[in-house]
C-alpha cells in the first residue's frame, strides 16, 4: 500500500448504537488486522488495526475517535486519507480536518514513516453498511492522497438537499491505474505506438494518459503534464510540448476505468504494449589523421559521418595519451560540422591558440585547455554528436575516434 483515501457521503436514518460503514479486516495472523470506519452515535470514527509497521516489523494500531457530530437530516461527506510521504493520516468531515496523526518514528512528519501494509492474505471482501440505517453514496477507495483528489472531492462535499432533490452533477466515478515510472536505455527515445486490448462491457469506458521526460520524475509528480491518448496511438513523439517534442528517457502511463452508470459492469484491459525507437549516438569518426603542423598549430581531418541527424564534432586534446585537457567544438565562431567538408568527404580543421581561446569557457573546472607550444607532443581524438538537444546533457555523443598525435613545429629559420 501507498497513499490512499477512503471517502463517501452519508445520510443516516437514525443515530442509535453502532453501525459499520466500512470494514475490511481479518484474523489470519491471530490478531485483528485491517480497517474499520464506524458510525458510533453521531460521530464517524476510524480504526486501523495493525495496518502500519516500522522498520523492525512491529505493527501498530491507529485510532481516530474524535470528530464533530453529524447533523440530523443533512448529507455529510467523510474521508480518511493517508500520505505515504509525510506519514500524515487524517479524518475529514465535509472537507474540514477532524483528527490528525503522523504514523512515524516520533510523531513528526516525514521522519521514518511507517509502511502501510495489510498483514492478512485472507481478508474478506469489504463490508459496507452493516447494521446501518440510512443512505451511503459515492463510496470510493483511491490509491491517492486526498490533495490529489481535490477536484472530485469538492464535488462530493457539496451540501445536498433531501434524497428526492439531490441535484448532483452527472458523473461516473472512475478507477485509476497508474504505472510505475519506466526507463528507456537512452534519452530522446521516440514512442512509435502505445496500445492495449480492451473489452468494454455494456456502457463502460476506458481512457488513457501518457507522459515522458528526459529527467527522472516521481510517480506522483504533479508538475509534469499528462497527455490524453487513444488506443493504439501512433507517433507520440511528433507531439510538440513547448519548444520540444514528446521524447525522453523516462515515461509513465495511467488508465481511467469508467464503469457503467448503474455500476454493474466495468471495462477489462490486457496486453498493454509500447513500441519505441531509440535515438542512438552517432558512430565514432573514422580515418582521423594529422595533415600538417606549423608554428603553434595543428591540422586534423577525418571522414565525415553520414547519419541523418549528425549535428557536429568535438576535438579532444591533451598532453597525455587518453587524458584530454580541452574540448574544441567551434572554429571561428562556427560549429565544426559536415559543412566544413564542402563537397568532399573529409572534414578538416586547423587548431590554433586563437581557436583554443574561443572554446575556453573561463571556468573549465578539471579541464585546463593548454595552449599549443612548439615541440610538445599532443594527443587528439574526435567525437560526433547528433541534433537532439545539443549542448545539453541529454545530447547523444559518439565514442572517441582512434587517437592520433601531432607536434607543432615552427620550421626552419633558414631559407633555401
Amino acid at each position: 500500500m501507498g497513499s490512499f483515501t477512503i471517502e463517501f457521503r452519508l445520510l443516516p436514518g437514525f443515530f442509535d448504537g453502532t453501525s459499520m460503514l466500512f470494514a475490511c479486516t481479518g484474523f489470519a495472523s491471530g490478531k485483528k488486522s485491517g480497517i474499520e470506519i464506524v458510525l458510533r452515535g453521531r460521530r464517524v470514527v476510524a480504526r486501523l488495526y495493525r495496518v502500519f509497521r516500522d522498520s523492525t516489523g512491529r505493527r501498530i494500531d491507529v485510532m481516530l475517535n474524535r470528530g464533530r457530530a453529524l447533523d440530523e437530516g443533512q448529507w455529510s461527506h467523510y474521508s480518511l486519507s493517508f500520505d505515504r510521504i509525510s506519514g500524515k493520516i487524517v479524518s475529514r468531515l465535509n472537507g474540514e480536518e477532524q483528527e490528525v496523526a503522523y504514523v512515524t518514528i516520533d510523531g513528526a512528519p516525514f521522519n521514518g514513516v511507517f509502511e502501510p501494509t495489510m498483514p492478512c492474505e485472507d481478508l474478506p471482501i469489504a463490508v459496507i453498511g452493516k447494521n446501518y440505517t440510512g443512505i451511503l453514496d459515492e463510496f470510493r477507495i483511491s490509491y491517492r492522497h486526498a490533495d490529489d483528489l481535490k477536484k472530485e472531492t469538492d464535488i462530493a462535499i457539496k451540501n445536498y438537499r433531501q434524497p428526492d432533490a439531490i441535484g448532483r452533477e452527472p458523473v461516473n466515478r472512475e478507477g485509476v491505474l497508474t504505472s510505475p515510472v519506466y526507463a528507456f536505455p537512452l534519452t530522446g527515445t521516440r514512442v512509435i505506438e502505445f496500445g492495449w486490448e480492451e473489452l468494454l462491457n455494456r456502457n463502460s469506458h476506458v481512457w488513457t494518459e501518457f507522459r515522458i521526460s528526459d529527467d527522472l520524475f516521481d510517480r506522483n509528480d504533479q508538475s509534469l503534464k499528462w497527455y490524453r491518448i487513444d488506443n493504439h496511438q501512433r507517433n507520440i513523439y511528433l507531439k510538440k510540448a513547448g519548444d520540444l517534442y514528446l521524447r525522453g528517457k523516462y515515461y509513465q502511463w495511467r488508465m481511467h476505468f469508467v464503469p457503467s452508470p448503474d455500476g454493474t459492469t466495468a471495462p477489462v484491459v490486457r496486453d498493454v504494449a509500447l513500441h519505441y525507437q531509440l535515438d542512438r549516438p552517432p558512430k565514432a569518426p573514422l580515418f582521423v589523421e594529422t595533415t600538417g603542423t606549423g608554428d603553434a598549430k595543428v591540422r586534423l581531418r577525418w571522414k565525415k559521418n553520414v547519419e541523418h541527424d549528425i549535428f557536429g564534432y568535438r576535438v579532444y586534446y591533451g598532453i597525455r595519451p587518453g587524458k584530454y585537457d580541452g574540448v574544441i567544438s567551434t572554429v571561428g565562431g562556427s560549429r565544426i560540422t559536415n559543412a566544413s567538408a564542402g563537397r568532399g568527404n573529409y572534414v578538416e580543421v586547423e587548431l590554433t591558440n586563437n581557436v583554443i581561446a574561443e572554446n575556453y569557457p573561463g571556468d573549465a573546472g578539471v579541464l585546463t585547455y593548454p595552449l599549443l607550444k612548439n615541440n610538445v607532443l599532443y594527443f587528439f581524438a574526435v567525437s560526433a554528436y547528433d541534433s537532439y538537444r545539443p549542448d545539453t546533457r541529454y545530447n547523444h555523443e559518439s565514442e572517441f575516434s582512434k587517437e592520433v598525435t601531432a607536434r607543432p613545429l615552427a620550421g626552419s629559420e633558414i631559407n633555401n
